[in-house]
């Protein structure tokens, strides 16, 4: 891709998370990201079919970049996991406090942790034998709505406390919730 098409998609991309911020995704036309890229529709339909494309291809975007720290984080360390998630977030602070405001997608950020499902399900195994794997998705997914909501909330208030203390914090409730299952 060249320097222009990555210039053009960065101001298109920058517009419209500007104009997310203020309205939601229902009310965000091609018009209006057009006027505010200073770029015609068809510059505009030439990379994405609508808003929600647009959308759809920031988050998948970004949930790709979260997949590959992941991927080079150390499975068996949950902070340290926690902490390169939060980390990224905070480096794209304002993406992703849109992305959780009231107009942005409630289901960003489990669609992140999807992700790691997928790579701490043979661990959630061996943690919790006891139970079946049902179960353990059942768990998994409680503690996904619980760290989502923390995770929303720290980016909704501006991302000031550090990324570690926000990790260990999760991963202490997290603990928690493993000692009683056991």
């Amino acid at each position: 891709m060249d320097a222009r098409v990555r210039y053009t998609n960065m101001v298109i991309k920058n517009s419209f998370i500007q104009l997310l911020r203020e309205k939601p995704l229902s009310k965000i036309t091609v018009t209006g990201i057009c006027e505010k890229s200073d770029i015609n529709r068809a510059t505009f339909y030439k990379y994405y079919a609508d808003p929600y494309d647009l959308l759809q291809q920031i988050e998948a975007e970004l949930i790709i970049d979260m997949q590959k720290l992941i991927e080079k984080t150390n499975s068996e360390n949950v902070t340290e996991a926690l902490v390169v998630m939060l980390n990224k977030m905070k480096e794209n602070g304002e993406i992703y406090a849109v992305l959780f405001s009231d107009h942005g997608d409630s289901r960003f950020i489990s669609q992140v942790f999807s992700l790691c499902y997928q790579t701490t399900q043979s661990r959630l195994m061996d943690m919790l034998p006891a139970i079946t794997q049902a179960q353990r998705e059942w768990f998994y997914y409680f503690l996904v709505q619980g760290c989502s909501s923390i995770m929303n909330r720290w980016a909704q208030n501006g991302m000031r406390e550090e990324p570690l203390e926000v990790a260990q914090f999760m991963n202490k409730l997290t603990i928690t919730l493993l000692d009683a299952l056991q």
